[in-house]
């Protein structure tokens, strides 16, 4: 019984679709032990691929998408009718509103390759990965933009490689293979918020400074990186911490800022101030710096 139940928990399940004469074939779950003894029961990943950059749909014609659940087109309609609305929502401007579906998988993930609105009531437009979260579609703002993603956000949000576009954005800048990006273990701690922002703003990435800082924290922090002050991360802490906490406000985290300037590039700094970086929580579970304050300098 033990054999037989081994060699059907480890058959391979594969969905297949055919859509504008392309086959998508879909990514089978990893083998299961032989070992297992209790009943298993393999559910097929069932994906549609479009052709070239995928099927563009207005409305009236979200029915195009064919081989995608109900849901989803439901989803997408409910996101034309939203984006008409924004446009003024006359009749003119009702076949401005586009969604361009690349990729729809039946575990609840969507490759768009393009969603805005065009003439002639045009808005602009931007790519995104739509999900499904507590058994319903949704379009994460963090899963949209016109540039490359970022790795932790697709980690984070489980995004299979398949829909990702192959390649995003790494917390320090620069463009990484998410096929190969692994999530940091430190991510959702107050260190590694810390450190990104300050080695960010030392090899002059606002992007990725932005999302680990508020506006004005970014602002302040790139106006000391102009007068050549190099930020290093000394240490960080809780409200208890006796030297620091009481430089937190309302904030519940804090990071010790070395600014450090070396004048004329010698190895020993010629002025030094240290600031105090408040930290809160932020989305996904992360640490934001919200505010900072001087403490002291040399």
């Amino acid at each position: 019984m033990n054999r037989v139940l081994g060699r059907l928990v480890n058959a391979a399940v594969v969905g297949v679709v055919l859509v504008s004469g392309q086959v998508a074939v879909a990514e089978a779950s990893p083998p299961v032990s032989p070992t297992v003894t209790a009943r298993v029961e393999r559910v097929a990943v069932r994906t549609v691929t479009y052709a070239g950059s995928g099927r563009k749909v207005h409305l009236g014609t979200v029915g195009n998408l064919t081989g995608t659940s109900r849901s989803f087109r439901v989803f997408v309609n409910r996101q034309l009718t939203q984006l008409w609305r924004s446009v003024g929502g006359t009749a003119a401007c009702k076949r401005a509103p586009y969604v361009t579906v690349k990729r729809w998988r039946s575990d609840g993930f969507a490759q768009i390759s393009g969603v805005g609105t065009a003439s002639p009531c045009p808005s602009g437009g931007h790519h995104a990965i739509w999900l499904v979260r507590g058994g319903v579609w949704r379009a994460p703002y963090l899963l949209g933009g016109h540039e490359a993603l970022w790795c932790t956000d697709l980690r984070a949000y489980g995004v299979p490689t398949a829909v990702s576009g192959g390649s995003c954005y790494g917390d320090l800048g620069g463009y990484r293979s998410y096929a190969n990006f692994r999530q940091p273990r430190d991510l959702r701690t107050v260190g590694y918020a810390g450190r990104i922002v300050a080695r960010t703003v030392n090899a002059v990435q606002p992007a990725a400074t932005a999302r680990w800082a508020s506006q004005s924290v970014t602002d302040r922090l790139y106006t000391m990186h102009w007068n050549d002050d190099v930020l290093t991360i000394v240490k960080c802490f809780g409200r208890t911490d006796p030297d620091y906490g009481s430089y937190l406000g309302t904030a519940t985290k804090g990071c010790l800022l070395d600014a450090a300037y070396y004048g004329n590039g010698g190895d020993v700094p010629t002025y030094r101030a240290y600031y105090v970086l408040r930290l809160r929580p932020g989305v996904l579970g992360r640490w934001r710096v919200s505010g900072m304050v001087g403490h002291s300098s040399t």
